[in-house]
């Protein structure tokens, strides 16, 4: 899992997702959080399942999946594969970002892509990133077809970033689940030649995600490193 820092004029700052450059989490090659997923035979577009599991902060969760569903279709179409996101607390995000890049701080967003061949039932419970059930295999579609992986994103952060920029909460979860499927995609601009900022930058502004968007624009969340202070 790792984090990656969507910023607002200028592209996204620095961060990475885990196994983005097929790199392994810090602390001994545990694997990350698994959740099956996918669109189901014969679906026109990737299946996006996000799970609440924090309580604090109010979330839109159908708009957001509805919305990765949609920048799917942009930048990657064609790919079938799904992903889920699940909105955690600060507390339950520190945790995992301690666990797997060994980051005792809470951040805004982490990425946890599929590697080829993976069952993305193995490894560790899906349970454990947000402490629910996982979807039943062929529930919704989940199972049926390949996945591209988990992401996790802090609701209290997203809301901090949110009022720090004068932004609206629901932009902010959108730059942050942007940033994080284009890592879940492979593209990791940590070590890239700015191929990820240049197409996030371009799909914020298809998206009505552009710096000034505005009311309506949805929700946003630099995805990424958490930039409050004392964060990695």
């Amino acid at each position: 899992a790792g984090t990656g820092n969507g910023g607002e004029a200028g592209g996204a700052a620095p961060g990475a997702s885990w196994g983005a450059s097929g790199g392994a989490p810090a602390g001994g090659g545990e694997e990350p959080p698994r959740e099956r997923g996918g669109a189901g035979a014969g679906s026109a577009a990737p299946l996006f399942s996000v799970q609440n599991r924090q309580r604090s902060v109010p979330v839109d969760s159908a708009g957001l999946a509805a919305f990765l569903s949609q920048v799917a279709a942009d930048a990657a179409p064609g790919d079938r594969r799904g992903a889920t996101l699940r909105l955690l607390s600060d507390r339950r995000i520190r945790e995992l970002n301690r666990r797997f890049r060994g980051m005792d701080a809470a951040t805004d967003v982490l990425a946890f892509p599929a590697e080829p061949g993976d069952d993305p039932g193995g490894g560790e419970a899906p349970a454990a990133v947000g402490g629910g059930a996982a979807p039943a295999a062929g529930a919704a579609g989940f199972g049926e077809e390949p996945y591209l992986g988990d992401l996790a994103v802090s609701a209290e952060t997203a809301r901090r970033q949110a009022a720090a920029r004068g932004q609206t909460l629901d932009r902010e979860l959108r730059v942050l689940a942007l940033h994080g499927y284009l890592h879940l995609l492979g593209y990791d601009h940590e070590t890239d030649r700015g191929e990820m900022a240049r197409l996030e930058r371009l799909l914020r502004r298809r998206h009505g995600l552009a710096p000034g968007g505005g009311a309506g624009a949805g929700a946003g969340a630099g995805a990424g490193r958490n930039r409050e202070a004392g964060a990695p």
